[in-house]
C-alpha cells in the first residue's frame, strides 16, 4: 500500500466494505447515488480485510452457470432469472437511468444503436477500441454511456494535461479494468509521449515500465500491468486522424460517429421534443439497469473455448486484401462476445461454448460494413476495392444454416456425441430457423 495517496487508499477501504456488506443473497438493488451516500456511514465501522478470493477455474465457471452465480452484490435469482437481449444495451443507451436522470454519464442517446452494441462487445470480450467522429459528433457521450455499465473504480480516465504523471499513477491504473484516453490526436502527435508509449505496450498485450529519478535520488520503475481494455477517442478534424498510425489502425477495432443527414435530424427532432409540454422520458428502471451492468462484468471473468460452425461461410465473405488477415480477428472477437452476452441461448458443453446463426447475422448487421471500410483504406488500388466490393453482398444465410449443420453432424459421428440436435434447437421456433434484427427486434424468418 505504501506510495498511494490518502483518497486512493479512502477508495480501496470504501470498495473492500461494499463487497462485504452486499455479499449476502438478500442483498437489496440501490442505485449508484445511494452508494455514494452510504460510503461515509459504513467506513465507520470497517471490518477486518477479506482474503481475495482465486479466479475460478474453467469447470467452475460452467457449474456458476448452470447454478445461478451471486455476482458482485446482486442476489442470486435476479441474475439467474436476467435474460439478456441486445435489446436491453439499446435501450439502456437512447434512456435515463432511473435515479440517475440528473448525471451526465447517463444522458440519453439518439441513434447509434451499432455503436453501441459493438462497444459493449468490445468490453465483453476485453478488445481495444477507438471511436472517431467530429468535435460535437458524441463520441464522449458514448463512450461515458458504454462504460456506465462498469463500476467507477474499474476504469481510469487519464487525464491528458499531466501525461508524465501517467505512470506515477500506476497502482491506481493497475486496480482497473479499463483506461481511457480522450481526444486520441493529442497524444498521437507528439514525438515523446508517455500516453503514447503506454497505448503500443499495452495494445501489444504487453506490460508498460518507465523509469524516473526520485526525490531521494534513487532510480524507481513504475510498471502497468498486461490485461487492460483501452478506449480512445479522436476527432477526425485533427491531421493526425487523416494520417493516422497504420499500426494503431490494425490494434483496435474502429467504431465511427453517425454524421448522416438522417442522424442529424433524428437528433434535431429529439432536443425539440424535449421542449414540449408533452414530452416522457424514456427511463430505464435500477434494477434492469443493475441486472445488464452485473451480467457485462459477469462476461468479463468468464472464459470459454468457443466452437463456431459457421466459420467457413464467414470465410467467403472475407477478401484476401492487405490487412484481412489481422483485421478479421476483430470480427471472431465480436462474434464470441456475442456468443458470450447471449450464453444462456446457447450450447454449452464443458467448458465449449457454440456459436449460433443469430450471432454471425448480428455482427455482421453491426461491423461488416465497419471492416470493409477500414480495409478499403489499407487497399486503394482497383483489384484490391473490387474484392472488397464482391464481399459486401449480402450473405445466404439458409446456405449458411445447412453447411453449419452438415459439419456440427460430422462432430457428433467424430467424438460420438449428439450436439448437433440440441444445437440446432437452440435456434429454431416452431420448426422454423429465424434471427432478429438488433436495431429493430423485427423478427426475420430465414426459408
Amino acid at each position: 500500500m505504501k506510495g498511494l495517496k490518502k483518497r486512493d487508499l479512502l477508495s480501496q477501504r470504501a470498495q473492500r466494505v461494499y463487497q462485504q456488506l452486499f455479499a449476502e443473497e438478500s442483498a437489496p438493488i440501490i442505485s449508484l447515488q445511494e452508494h455514494r451516500r452510504m460510503i461515509p456511514e459504513i467506513l465507520r465501522g470497517l471490518p477486518p480485510e477479506p482474503r481475495q478470493p482465486s479466479r475460478p477455474s474453467l469447470e467452475q465457471q460452467v457449474v456458476s452457470i448452470s447454478s445461478g452465480m451471486k455476482f458482485r452484490g446482486l442476489p442470486e435469482k435476479v441474475l439467474s432469472d436476467y435474460l439478456p437481449r441486445v435489446a436491453d444495451i439499446r435501450e439502456y443507451a437512447r434512456s435515463y437511468v432511473q435515479g440517475q436522470e440528473h448525471d451526465s454519464q447517463f444522458r440519453p442517446i439518439v441513434g447509434e444503436e451499432a455503436n453501441i452494441m459493438g462497444q459493449v462487445f468490445c468490453l465483453i470480450v476485453g478488445r481495444h477500441y477507438m471511436v472517431r467522429g467530429g468535435s460535437g459528433s458524441g463520441k464522449t457521450i458514448m463512450v461515458d454511456k458504454v462504460l456506465g455499465l462498469l463500476p467507477e473504480q474499474q476504469i481510469y480516465r487519464a487525464g491528458l494535461s499531466s501525461e508524465v504523471a501517467l505512470y506515477r499513477d500506476a497502482p491506481a491504473i493497475n486496480q482497473a479494468r479499463v483506461i481511457y484516453i480522450p481526444e486520441i490526436q493529442k497524444v498521437m502527435s507528439k514525438k515523446m509521449s508517455p500516453a503514447k508509449e503506454l497505448i503500443k505496450d499495452l495494445t501489444e498485450n504487453k506490460s508498460s515500465e518507465r523509469r524516473r529519478a526520485h526525490s531521494n535520488g534513487q532510480v524507481v520503475t513504475d510498471s502497468i500491468t498486461k490485461g487492460k481494455i483501452i478506449v480512445l477517442t479522436g476527432a477526425v478534424e485533427n491531421s493526425y486522424m487523416d494520417n493516422e498510425d497504420v499500426e494503431l489502425k490494425r490494434r483496435v477495432v474502429h467504431f465511427s460517429t453517425d454524421e448522416s443527414e438522417e442522424q442529424i435530424r433524428k437528433i434535431n427532432d429529439f432536443y425539440a421534443q424535449q421542449q414540449g409540454p408533452v414530452y416522457v422520458r424514456e427511463v430505464f428502471s435500477a434494477e434492469r439497469f443493475t441486472a445488464l451492468s452485473s451480467h457485462v462484468q459477469q462476461c468479463l471473468d468468464f472464459s470459454f473455448e468457443y466452437i463456431d460452425p459457421f466459420s467457413y461461410s464467414l470465410r467467403q465473405i472475407i477478401p484476401d486484401v492487405s490487412k484481412s488477415a489481422a483485421l478479421s480477428q476483430d470480427y471472431y472477437n465480436l462474434l464470441r462476445a456475442c456468443a458470450k452476452f447471449h450464453y444462456k441461448e446457447r450450447l454449452i458443453d464443458g467448458n465449449k461454448l457454440y456459436l449460433s446463426l443469430q450471432d454471425h447475422h448480428l455482427v455482421h448487421s453491426l461491423y461488416h460494413p465497419a471492416f470493409l471500410n477500414t480495409l478499403r483504406t489499407f487497399n486503394k488500388e482497383s483489384l484490391g476495392q473490387e474484392k472488397i466490393a464482391l464481399a459486401a453482398t449480402s450473405p445466404s444465410w439458409p446456405q449458411w444454416w445447412e453447411q453449419a449443420c452438415r459439419i456440427m453432424e460430422q462432430g457428433d459421428q467424430s467424438e460420438g456425441k449428439k450436439l448437433s440436435t440440441q444445437w440446432k434447437e437452440k435456434q429454431l421456433r416452431d420448426n422454423c430457423l429465424y434471427v432478429t434484427n438488433p436495431c429493430t427486434d423485427e423478427l426475420l424468418i430465414l426459408d
